[in-house]
């Protein structure tokens, strides 16, 4: 397949982890049209960008030690409560 051919396509070649990971190797490089080989070229790796964005990862803030610690104290508390 062409740079053209997969340029004037719009289908949605986004994938979640849960899909990739029933699919093989080679049925995930097919549904996301990647050579393993010779990866994107640069026009198509830009078209990609910037139907999708970049490939980032929403990390979460951590929840701090003490917050941990009060919640679990609170936790104790409440079952004595209760019984």
């Amino acid at each position: 397949m062409s740079v053209e051919e997969s340029s004037s396509q719009t289908e949605d070649m986004s994938l979640t982890s849960g899909k990739a990971a029933s699919l093989t190797a080679e049925e995930v490089l097919s549904h996301l049209r990647a050579n393993p080989r010779d990866g994107l070229t640069t026009t198509e790796a830009s078209r990609r960008r910037s139907l999708y964005g970049l490939n980032e990862v929403v990390v979460k803030e951590p929840i701090p030690a003490w917050k941990k610690y009060l919640d679990q104290v609170d936790k104790i508390f409440s079952f004595y409560l209760d019984s």
